[in-house]
């Protein structure tokens, strides 16, 4: 399938050079396995409590291998939008047996940049008050969340669109439950560290990285990618939702619930992951010494693997709002699509 057409932008010039000038987000978000992981977690709970919807959705990422259809699991296709976002543009990136094509500007729909330090009021627009042109046009994550749902709750999407969405869906809610993708400090320069990835860790444990960042060691938090299993941490995150009461994860407003997500990122980075930062560097800046990895990763893994789970439950609750729309988006709401983004 030509899927050359995905994501092309309307981004001005002057906002692309910002941002390539701008240090990037990490590579993958969570991780490979944490993104997994929360997939697995969508499917295998959709597969419990809806599976009806289950099958809609495995439809939509199927593909036809020259008569032979395909199946493709959400797993599958969970890092296949960080993929996209650096290389050659244009150039293929194979997604779970299909082709997508490198388009760079989709480098700033991954994340939003709330000021740390900075209280959001509830009537806030998120998007309209993240720091320092990171939202172009609504195009962070919470407008591509929000933009996926609505491509396929559209009966004018077709299916190569509809596909294209639910990858980036699945993608995107992992991305939106990392804190570091919700928060960015501003120095005494006025000068962001990029949802910490200016933020450098010199010394883990023993260890000294070359170049590490506070974002990186989130990312990795959970285990590092060279002993975690995205099915041993699914089954976890899935054994801990035994009797515990989820009502309250999800609501049945587009808007709303993309808006209840990122505040929570928010809060945890403002509230816990920066301040443990500064206990150990003040913020003058400099070097972050992290003396005993295993006191952090006591500290932070619980957290971190409550939000993988929250993001397995919230992506089975969106593909529902995608695939069976109940007048869940208030008329007029911000960020609904793409804006100058062509299909």
């Amino acid at each position: 399938m030509n899927r050359s057409h995905l994501h092309k932008a309307a981004l001005s010039a002057a906002v692309c050079a910002a941002l390539l000038a701008a240090p990037l987000q990490s590579a993958f978000a969570w991780g490979k396995c944490g993104h997994q992981a929360v997939a697995i977690v969508a499917q295998k709970y959709l597969q419990q409590h809806d599976p009806a919807t289950l099958k809609q959705a495995l439809d939509i990422l199927a593909w036809d291998a020259d008569g032979d259809i395909k199946a493709v699991p959400f797993a599958d296709v969970a890092v296949c939008a960080d993929n996209v976002r650096r290389g050659e543009q244009n150039a293929k990136v194979e997604c779970g047996g299909e082709d997508l094509h490198v388009k760079n500007e989709s480098q700033p729909w991954h994340f939003i940049n709330l000021v740390i330090g900075t209280k959001y009021p509830e009537n806030a627009k998120l998007e309209t008050n993240a720091q320092g042109g990171t939202c172009p046009g609504k195009h962070c994550v919470t407008g591509e969340i929000r933009w996926a749902v609505h491509a396929l709750q559209d009966p004018k999407s077709n299916a190569e669109l509809k596909q294209e969405a639910m990858i980036f869906l699945i993608h995107m809610v992992g991305d939106i439950h990392q804190p570091l993708h919700c928060g960015s400090e501003i120095d005494d320069n006025g000068k962001s560290n990029f949802g910490g990835n200016g933020v450098k860790i010199t010394r883990w444990g023993s260890l000294r990285p070359d170049s590490f960042s506070l974002h990186s060691l989130w990312d990795n938090v959970v285990a590092f990618r060279d002993n975690c299993s995205p099915s041993t941490l699914a089954d976890e995150a899935l054994a801990g939702l035994a009797g515990v009461d989820t009502s309250g994860w999800n609501v049945n407003d587009l808007h709303a619930q993309v808006e209840k997500i990122a505040r929570e990122s928010y809060n945890i980075a403002n509230e816990i992951v920066y301040p443990a930062y500064h206990e150990v560097q003040p913020k003058k800046g400099g070097a972050y010494e992290i003396v005993d990895p295993n006191a952090y990763q006591a500290k932070m893994q619980p957290i971190a693997k409550k939000r993988i789970q929250e993001a397995g439950v919230r992506l089975a609750h969106l593909i529902r709002m995608g695939l069976h729309p109940l007048n869940q988006t208030r008329p007029g709401q911000p960020g609904t699509d793409r804006g100058n983004r062509s299909k």
